[in-house]
């Protein structure tokens, strides 16, 4: 290790951690601003605290470029020795601040699932487990391996195609869909049967189903991560 390294090992200041931090989530999210938005500072401050680091440290960690963020080969030996730096420190306060030693469980599901299907079975969970400290995060953006262990998520529900290669999903809920009409409409239709007859007439549909999909696409199944 060269002279430059030993000194910043040896100051390990509340700034370097925080130019730590920016430079995890930015590598982690690929991105400044998903870093910035989920650090709830600005897209300036991230890109100060990586560049405060790699002056630091001597040598570039990220290549911005027109498809975004690129990591060097000292940033792809950093990066993931970061992450688990942070995700240890966040399971050992989780730990040491909940009551009993009891670590809290994160589940991660979209607000309208939360509220219409999770929340009104809840009682019953924790009537079984009194000691479940359970904590539902409300979004619907989608996952991966990383992203769940950075942000600490145990499960996570998504409506969504699936397919998810490094996490384990299964399938929780069927979806059924039925056709829906004003009275005034099927007034004059009073026997609409086959798809066909309804080519050419304006339809109702979601423009964004889910993270990432497209209003083309469907999907009949809710899955379980």
């Amino acid at each position: 290790m060269g002279t430059r390294g030993l000194a910043v090992l040896n100051s390990m200041s509340p700034s370097m951690l925080a130019w730590l931090r920016s430079f995890e989530a930015a590598a982690r999210l690929g991105s400044i601003t998903r870093a910035a938005d989920e650090l709830c500072i600005s897209q300036g401050a991230v890109s100060q605290q990586v560049r405060q680091l790699e002056r630091a440290l001597g040598f570039p960690l990220l290549v911005r470029d027109p498809n975004g963020l690129r990591l060097t080969p000292e940033g792809c030996k950093l990066a993931p020795v970061a992450q688990k730096a942070f995700a240890s420190l966040r399971d050992v306060i989780a730990e040491i601040s909940s009551p009993g030693g009891i670590v809290p469980l994160t589940l991660s599901c979209s607000p309208s699932f939360a509220i219409q299907w999770l929340t009104p079975r809840l009682r019953r969970l924790l009537s079984q487990q009194p000691n479940m400290d359970l904590r539902v995060f409300g979004e619907f953006q989608g996952l991966n391996r990383s992203r769940m262990s950075a942000d600490r998520l145990e499960a996570a529900i998504r409506y969504d195609l699936g397919g998810y290669e490094d996490l384990k999903a299964d399938l929780l809920l069927d979806e059924y869909l039925i056709a829906v009409a004003s009275p005034e409409y099927l007034r004059g239709r009073p026997a609409i049967l086959p798809d066909a007859e309804l080519e050419g007439q304006f339809l109702l549909h979601d423009s964004r189903p889910w993270d990432g999909g497209s209003s083309l696409q469907t999907r009949d199944s809710v899955s379980e991560i």
